[in-house]
């Protein structure tokens, strides 16, 4: 049995410029985000009002440059959230932050607790090695109904609380204020990882890359 493509429409990315990302999609239960970022910033569009010429791109300005870690809008278009090298970070369409979750450093071997970014992306103390520069990564997603933000991070949590000794932990975040309503220790040692989407907000998967040792897949209820 043979199946043949043929091409639909084509749409432009809502980036242009040659320094950005591939776009990617998010999608929802009866609708497709589509999201692209460059250094700068990231920019998201509905892919039914694309469709229909009506499209309107949300632009939302990057904490840090977008090969240190993941990000992701919620259903609104209204809130990105960026999974950091040492943060979860939301924040609004002028890239004022809402809210952060403070966890501790991508780089495996190291053991500080970075205040922001500029001290662990600058040239000096803790980016004089490769480890710093090409550090892991989890992943942060938006439940489907935008009320949850589940997010991968390395411990421990600035903030306390939990084991000190877990290595990683998935997290349910309140989206309106970051706080976190429930964790769990993942048991990986992840090199990067990305959220398989539900449509029923309270369920979420979660596929973790350990490199050569296997990629985990974890459900979360």
């Amino acid at each position: 049995m043979s199946a043949s493509a043929r091409l639909v429409t084509t749409l432009a990315g809502p980036l242009e410029s040659a320094t950005a990302g591939f776009p990617g999609e998010r999608c929802l239960p009866g609708r497709t985000l589509i999201l692209q970022s460059d250094d700068t910033q990231l920019a998201a569009y509905d892919l039914a009002a694309a469709l229909a010429g009506e499209a309107s791109v949300a632009r939302f300005p990057l904490p840090w440059p977008r090969r240190f870690g993941t990000c992701t809008v919620s259903p609104g278009l209204d809130v990105a959230v960026f999974a950091g090298v040492h943060a979860v970070r939301a924040v609004d369409r002028r890239g004022a932050t809402l809210w952060e979750v403070r966890h501790g450093c991508w780089e495996g071997s190291c053991r500080e607790m970075h205040a922001s970014f500029d001290e662990y992306g600058e040239p000096g103390e803790h980016t004089d090695s490769r480890g710093h520069l090409y550090a892991d990564s989890g992943s942060v997603v938006f439940s489907a109904d935008g009320k949850l933000v589940w997010a991968h991070v390395r411990g421990p949590l600035a903030a306390g609380g939990g084991d000190p000794e877990v290595i990683e932990e998935w997290l349910v975040l309140d989206a309106t204020d970051g706080t976190v309503l429930g964790r769990a220790d993942t048991q990986t040692v992840a090199a990067g990882s990305g959220h398989v989407s539900h449509p029923d907000p309270g369920q979420m998967g979660l596929s973790v890359g350990e490199g050569q040792d296997g990629a985990p897949l974890l459900w979360g209820r």
